[in-house]
């Protein structure tokens, strides 16, 4: 059984491809608004995003350590067997986790490029940082005051294994503010039109 797509260039030029296969780079919701059929109820996403710009990287509690050898990897925040158990069951009974586990990734110390090579070149660096066990309906009855809370929860988690505060790192926009961005489940749905908030 082969599939067809149709398709139109921005030039106005039309045409079918046929396969007997056909890849799709979209959301089963995405895909079946394109086809015409019921789209599933989409999964409940779980997860807090935050992104960062920071003017330095910050220095560990241990001091053996570098921070780029630290945060070249994925640097793993309260991911115990016991504290995932733990946060697990907080957010199945309906509570933020008290102790949030997550996972940074500093993916300008892989690729330089992420940044202009003026922020680069005076050691600017990004931090993506996934929180766990955060389900959207956590999030559905006092959205922003949930999502600030969470946020302060996990960072103090990050403060935990660090010689000095994130904050103290964080470089600031041109009103002053930090550079901090914090996404939850319901903000990614609405943002970025991920089904569910699903990253």
């Amino acid at each position: 059984r082969g599939a067809e797509v149709a398709y139109r260039t921005r030039d106005g030029r039309e045409g079918t491809v046929g396969a007997r296969h056909v890849l799709v780079n979209a959301s089963p919701q995405a895909l079946a608004a394109l086809t015409g059929d019921t789209p599933p109820v989409p999964a409940e996403g779980a997860q807090l995003k935050v992104n960062m710009l920071l003017k330095r990287l910050p220095r560990l509690r241990d001091t053996a350590v570098d921070p780029r050898e630290a945060f070249a990897g994925t640097f793993h925040i309260a991911e115990g067997y016991g504290q995932l158990a733990a946060a697990h069951a907080e957010a199945a009974a309906g509570r933020p986790p008290a102790v949030p586990p997550s996972e940074i990734y500093c993916h300008s110390l892989t690729d330089p490029s992420i940044l202009g090579p003026d922020l680069a070149g005076r050691g600017y660096q990004t931090l993506t940082l996934f929180g766990l066990h955060t389900p959207a309906r956590l999030f559905a009855a006092d959205h922003d005051a949930v999502r600030e809370e969470l946020l302060k929860a996990t960072l103090a988690q990050l403060d935990a294994h660090l010689a000095e505060p994130l904050a103290d790192c964080l470089a600031t926009d041109a009103e002053g503010r930090p550079c901090i961005e914090a996404k939850t489940p319901l903000d990614l749905e609405r943002d970025l039109g991920l089904p569910g908030g699903n990253i």
